[in-house]
């Protein structure tokens, strides 16, 4: 999958470059729709989380506006698609502890991370997403929600970040917790985004949230 991807890239870098160097040509239409029409093909042949990235890719080398919407029009189809069913939570220790948390914020759609201060993967999504998140602040729809334990960090340093990132929706609960809400969701490792929709049932319990755009397409309807 990982592979098939670099190489269409690398590919159409080459046809790219021969375009300019031995014809002298710049890149137009035709040329543009051959790319934006190889996309249904490969998204079918990679995993659903590969897609979003190599067509954000691909489409450094496309100026039409229309194709350009064409493969955002493709790549919605395609991850509407692979969408898993969304599912009530259970009566269980991990989702007493969870429903608790998101009690305050019923009617909204939520986007749940479940991160720790010591990984290195948790601090880089969550500092990667701080524009987006800045964009959105006070959105009446969604809310952003970030759950981490005791033990993955220094209270002082916990709070530094916190302030830092401005994660209003922060909770650092005790170590037997997460690992209740962990054992909920099979967490096994860090981080895991988890959303949850506005009636309370979990809409992903492992979302990719390279897809987030894709996710509030439905509060621009």
């Amino acid at each position: 999958g990982d592979k098939l991807l670099e190489n269409n890239l690398n590919d159409w870098k080459l046809k790219d470059s021969v375009l300019l160097t031995k014809f002298g040509l710049q890149t137009n239409f035709v040329y543009e729709t051959m790319k934006v029409r190889t996309l249904k093909t490969t998204f079918n042949q990679v995993k659903p989380d590969k897609i979003t990235n190599y067509w954000n890719n691909l489409q450094k080398g496309i100026t039409d506006t229309v194709l350009v919407r064409l493969g955002n029009e493709y790549l919605k189809e395609k991850i509407k698609k692979i969408a898993p069913a969304s599912y009530s939570l259970p009566n269980s220790t991990g989702a007493s502890i969870l429903k608790k948390i998101i009690e305050p914020f019923k009617g909204k759609l939520l986007f749940i991370d479940f991160w720790a201060l010591n990984n290195g993967f948790s601090t880089g999504d969550i500092k990667a997403m701080k524009n987006k998140r800045d964009m959105y602040t006070g959105n009446r729809d969604f809310d952003f929600i970030f759950i981490s334990d005791e033990r993955s960090g220094y209270q002082e340093d916990y709070d530094k970040f916190v302030k830092e990132q401005e994660l209003t929706n922060s909770f650092r609960i005790t170590v037997d917790e997460f690992n209740y809400i962990r054992q909920l969701f099979s967490i096994s490792g860090l981080p895991r985004h988890v959303v949850i929709d506005a009636k309370g049932n979990v809409q992903n319990d492992n979302f990719n949230m390279n897809l987030f755009d894709f996710e509030l397409d439905k509060f621009s309807k």
